[in-house]
């Protein structure tokens, strides 16, 4: 029971549960494993009998002096100071610790027999571990510098600064340039793991960030220099796999959420932009790298997730700054601290995707090349809205996370999803009513305040007045067909609005446009006069079909009054609907109920 254990060392304690534990060991363990015993004897002589204390013990007066049993010549003394410590004298005394190590290794060199050269050189390194038992700091140090330290090997580095960090804890050394000596070695260190442990092509790579990464990362809150070699060492990091990258990530994750609560002990409440940014910005070209080898890998729906990832990273990390804590920003500066490379990777890659699509779409596709290019893109970016909408879906049921980071809320996603949703709509389904609604929204204006803003860039409003023609065109195709004296009109009086405003932007885009590129808007006069025809008449049919409506509005409450056994003259007929409900009072209790029922055929 750890309750009965003491905080400060007490051989009494020691030696009491050390007892206990033999006992335990002859009388619970020993019985049950007797069958096992009786097949293989040398079980019971080799680790039963030592774990429970029946080896051959010293002679008293021995004791005393912590002599050691014999454990023969294959183990090395420091296997032999272990066994002793946990099997025979647990109530050792740390000041007699280091007299028992010089008799072991004593023991060791006789039996071993070495060299005079094999033996100067043990006796030196024996003697440097000598003087850290005896917390003789600045000699040890010295020492460990000198024989491996300096050399950048990653094992004599780590361990150099893992015991001058020690010191520096327990307050063994107390000098002024300790810090900026740790801050060196502590650097050092990091990158001789790196360099002796990476090798090209290998996971090991992800292996050796990470021992790097952990050896940094608790000095990082209070150490600027420390916290920039952990930026440089990750923005240098090429992961192998998926866990390396999510790893490190997430070691860096706890390093800022648990700042606040080292700082908070420190007399501050907040974390600046600066201590985090770095982080999370070098965080954030890992998770990059997974997104570009799934690129080459062919699959564009796992490296879209990967920048979503990225992005939720970024707005966790960043909501424990000062711009969330005192909330003396606008939504706007919260957007821009939130947007850092993945959100703008996955912009470009939603904008390219869309626009290709709908380049390949406007444009002729009569050789069987160009049908294959059309596919194969139409199916990654098919694949890429379903991994977002995926996502997007599992965050919005997180409660955790805000809604205003949800990827789905990013303009270019969502004209990418509208954009890939008209393409099935007008190529497989041909339902052109839901064309013309999603035409619309990519081209109507999402700030009312700014007229010249819209949820698709200028660059393809082109593109879709084209999809818009030939919805256009296949519907007076319909009505000269059928000769129908009802037409059809998929988009109502303001979509068509909303295409001449984008009409007239991009004729302007074009005529001060000096570089010749004719994507921006129509190849020639020819064209753009009859995309200005095909608006003009659509623009009568959809003020025809409007109106045919609210006729057939009208005749249906005539025909509901009339089934209800009550007149209907033409002045109320009339005047229906420019009735407002706050005069209702003062009309009779027919009209009233006249006015009521046209609201609700409405």
């Amino acid at each position: 029971n750890h309750r009965d254990t003491p905080l400060v060392f007490d051989g009494a304690v020691a030696h009491r549960k050390h007892e206990a534990y033999q006992h335990f060991v002859r009388t619970a363990v020993v019985p049950h494993l007797a069958p096992l015993l009786s097949r293989i004897p040398e079980l019971k002589t080799a680790v039963l009998d030592i774990l429970s204390g029946q080896q051959p013990q010293p002679a008293p007066q021995q004791q005393q002096s912590s002599t050691p049993i014999s454990w023969g010549t294959s183990t090395t003394w420091a296997e032999a100071l272990l066994a002793t410590l946990l099997y025979q004298c647990p109530q050792l005394t740390p000041r007699k610790l280091p007299g028992l190590a010089r008799q072991l290794m004593q023991e060791q060199q006789h039996q071993q027999g070495n060299s005079t050269a094999a033996a100067s050189s043990a006796d030196s390194l024996n003697e440097i571990l000598l003087d850290i038992m005896k917390g003789k700091a600045s000699e040890a140090i010295d020492a460990l510098y000198t024989l491996g330290g300096a050399t950048g090997a990653a094992l004599p580095s780590t361990l150099l600064a893992v015991i001058y960090t020690l010191y520096l804890d327990a307050n063994i050394l107390t000098s002024q340039a300790g810090s900026f000596r740790q801050t060196e070695f502590l650097c050092e260190a990091a990158n001789s793991i790196v360099a002796s442990i990476v090798k090209n092509g290998t996971e090991s790579t992800d292996t050796a960030t990470f021992y790097a990464v952990q050896l940094l990362l608790p000095h990082c809150p209070n150490n600027e220099d420390v916290r920039l070699c952990l930026v440089q060492i990750l923005e240098r990091f090429y992961p192998k796999s998926d866990a390396g990258a999510r790893n490190i990530v997430k070691l860096v994750a706890s390093l800022v959420m648990g700042v606040d609560d080292n700082l908070t002990g420190k007399g501050s409440n907040i974390i600046s932009v600066g201590y985090t940014l770095p982080l999370v910005e070098a965080c954030e070209a890992v998770l990059l790298c997974r997104y570009r080898f799934y690129m080459q890998d062919g699959q564009p729906g796992t490296a879209a997730l990967w920048l979503v990832e990225g992005m939720e990273f970024r707005a966790n990390m960043m909501a424990t700054t000062m711009i969330s804590k005192n909330n003396n920003k606008s939504d706007e500066d919260l957007s821009a601290a939130t947007s850092g490379s993945c959100h703008r990777t996955l912009c470009v890659l939603c904008n390219t995707s869309t626009s290709k699509l709908l380049r390949i779409l406007t444009a002729s596709k009569g050789t069987e090349q160009e049908s294959q290019e059309y596919s194969a893109m139409y199916r990654d970016t098919v694949d890429i809205v379903e991994s977002i909408a995926e996502r997007s879906a599992s965050m919005l049921a997180d409660a955790s996370l805000s809604a205003s980071f949800a990827p789905d809320k990013v303009p270019e996603v969502q004209v990418m999803f509208h954009v890939a949703e008209l393409v099935e709509l007008f190529v497989i389904s041909k339902e052109y009513d839901r064309c013309a609604k999603l035409i619309v929204a990519c081209l109507s204006e999402t700030n009312p305040n700014n007229a010249s803003k819209s949820l698709i860039p200028f660059s393809l409003h082109w593109p879709l007045l084209l999809i818009a023609r030939e919805i256009l065109r296949t519907e007076e195709s319909v009505d000269v067909v059928t000769n129908a004296m009802e037409p059809q009109s998929a988009f109502d009086h303001a979509g068509i609005g909303c295409l001449l405003q984008s009409l007239m932007r991009v004729v302007n885009l074009s005529c001060s446009n000096q570089n010749g590129d004719i994507s921006w808007g129509p190849s020639s006069d020819e064209e753009l006069l009859e995309v200005q025809e095909l608006l003009a008449r659509a623009l009568g049919r959809a003020f025809v079909v409007e109106n045919r409506k609210k006729k057939d509005q009208k005749q249906a409450a005539r025909r509901n009054a009339s089934r209800r056994g009550r007149s209907w003259n033409s002045t109320t007929t009339a005047d229906i609907s420019a009735i407002s409900s706050k005069d209702l009072s003062s009309y009779s209790a027919e009209i009233q109920q006249d006015v009521v029922l046209n609201m609700l055929n409405w």
